[in-house]
């Protein structure tokens, strides 16, 4: 996968084809999901057919259309496991653009059904991404000014910069995008600047800073 590609393909896309997901589509992201549940020590699930979770808000009433299938981000209580949660469900969002299906983050504009999804001891769903295959591709959201968003010396790497840049077309809660990130001597601070869904968000855009820097990424405790 060429992720900088999927990167600037992948928008928030909520209108989808009235057409059901291949089953070589299905197995591919099974199959995924199981690699990322093996790295992570999540519990992510594919969730087919279950257009009661989002009947309260298909159009004319809400936003979606056509929406009836997820990945429910089920996960069991771990340190930073929020952070852990928006970075692991971003590889997942980009693979599925890869197979040539669409997504949105999904926080609040679903109804929960716990029937269609599996909780182990000690896991609780996080939040949900919606998946099909898009009536349109989306759009890029609008950004911040760059220079908003991190802090650096006169003498700025290439890498950082490229982290930086990859990381302002990460979704974002609200498009908020409540971040910043501070290049140490020894590594790279990634700072919440709070919000709703904040956490999460940060390990979107970690995952994308690491993407783009195209190298290996020292992360730094807060200060």
């Amino acid at each position: 996968m060429n992720y900088l590609e999927l990167i600037d393909m992948r928008h928030t896309v909520r209108e989808y084809k009235n057409l059901s997901i291949r089953v070589e589509h299905q197995k591919q992201l099974n199959d995924y999901l199981q690699q990322i549940n093996q790295e992570s020590g999540m519990n992510f699930q594919l969730v087919i057919d279950a257009p009661q979770v989002f009947e309260d808000y298909i159009k004319p009433k809400g936003r979606f259309e056509n929406a009836q299938n997820f990945i429910a981000l089920v996960s069991k209580e771990m340190p930073n496991k929020n952070e852990l949660i928006g970075y692991y469900g971003q590889k997942v969002v980009l693979y599925v653009q890869h197979l040539g299906l669409n997504t949105c983050w999904i926080a609040s504009t679903y109804t929960d059904d716990p029937e269609t999804y599996t909780l182990e001891a000690n896991e609780t769903l996080a939040l949900i991404i919606s998946i099909g295959y898009g009536q349109h591709p989306g759009k890029p959201h609008e950004s911040k000014p760059i220079e908003t968003t991190y802090e650096a010396s006169d003498d700025i790497p290439e890498w950082f910069l490229l982290g930086v840049q990859t990381a302002l077309k990460a979704p974002t809660a609200r498009n908020q995008q409540s971040y910043k990130f501070i290049l140490r001597k020894d590594g790279v601070e990634a700072r919440s600047l709070g919000g709703r869904r904040a956490d999460i968000d940060l390990g979107i855009v970690k995952l994308h800073f690491e993407l783009g820097a195209q190298q290996p990424v020292k992360w730094l405790l807060n200060e």
